[in-house]
């Protein structure tokens, strides 16, 4: 074991632990990158932490009545993050790729 080297998802498992204190369930909150895919995907169990993978939060919902959508997002999106729009067929998600695709759906 190195000394004074954390773990590279240290912050995350922080987070995670924050979250299990709220539900016996933390793993529904999160997400993980699975890199054939190219997308974000649910965690169906605790997550294993592997250093090589990639792991977030889910985005945080709000909900109106009966209805929940995704909180809108305050901070600029990078290449690969997932976005969501609403729609006349609900609200679906997307790929941000900084092209003008991503740009017809967000006006």
């Amino acid at each position: 074991m190195s000394e004074n080297k954390k773990h590279v998802h240290a912050e995350q498992m922080m987070q995670y632990a924050q979250d299990a204190f709220k539900t016996d369930k933390p793993w529904l909150l999160w997400e993980m990158y699975d890199d054939a895919n190219e997308l974000w995907e649910d965690i169906l169990h605790h997550p294993n932490w592997n250093p090589d993978f990639k792991y977030r939060r889910k985005h945080e919902m709000i909900t109106v009545g009966k209805i929940s959508f995704p909180k809108p997002i305050d901070y600029e999106l990078k290449e690969r993050d997932r976005y969501f729009t609403a729609s006349s067929d609900g609200v679906g998600y997307f790929v941000w790729r900084d092209d003008n695709v991503d740009y017809y759906y967000l006006t």
